[in-house]
This record gives structure tokens, sequence and C-alpha cells, in this order.
């Protein structure tokens, strides 16, 4: 997504309930966040008007049968905080 001159890579988590886990923007790990960061490196290598582009990382977290729950966070994390 863009958002102005910032290209926004946005992982969406959805779950029914939080009964037994933590809330869903506690599910992106590091690992997952590697992962993200890993492919957002080959978009860019392959689409290099991208390039310049300042990047964001965001997380929207879902929750209920009709989304009775949604948070949306801005800049979840960045790569440097990812140990890659």
């Amino acid at each position: 997504m863009l958002d102005q001159k910032c290209l926004t890579f946005i992982e969406v988590r959805y779950r029914v309930t939080a009964t037994f886990s933590p809330p869903p923007t506690n599910a992106v790990g590091q690992h997952k966040q590697r992962k993200i960061i890993l492919t957002t490196a080959m978009i860019v290598a392959r689409y290099y008007r991208f390039s310049n582009f300042t990047m964001r990382f965001d997380v929207v977290a879902i929750e209920g049968h009709s989304g009775e729950w949604l948070e949306w966070l801005k800049d979840a994390f960045r790569p440097i905080n990812s140990n890659l």
C-alpha cells in the first residue's frame, strides 16, 4: 500500500477469540518479521521504482466473528529490530 511516499507492508492477523492465546498483535514474532523483511527486499529488487521509497511495516489485528475488535499498529516493527 502506498501512503504518500511511504511503501507500507501490512501483516493482517485474524482470530475468532482470545480465550487461549495472546492478542493477535503479539503474533508477529521475529521469525515472521524476518520473512516479511526478506520478501520486501525481493520486491524492491524486482521493482526498482520502489527503491527510493520510505518503507513501513504495519500490523492489523482483527478479533471476533464479525471483526468486533480491530487494532492497526503503524510502524509495528523495523528491520533493525528483527536481527537479520
